[in-house]
């Protein structure tokens, strides 16, 4: 079973075109997909999965 988590690289072009955009330049330009994930925003997550909730927090 692979679990899927939310494409690190869009976040970070999601941010970036964020803070971009102004009053100049309204970030109207058109979005391209990431090479990572092909514009669906999900890779496969690669890492640890949690069993059980973190209680002692």
């Amino acid at each position: 079973m692979t679990a899927y988590t939310r494409c690190p690289d869009c976040d970070a072009a999601r941010t970036v075109t964020g803070v971009r955009a102004t009053a100049d330049d309204p970030g109207t330009e058109e979005p391209r997909p990431c090479p990572h994930c092909e514009g669906t925003g999900c890779v496969p997550f690669q890492g640890y999965i949690l069993t059980e909730p973190e209680t002692d927090r």
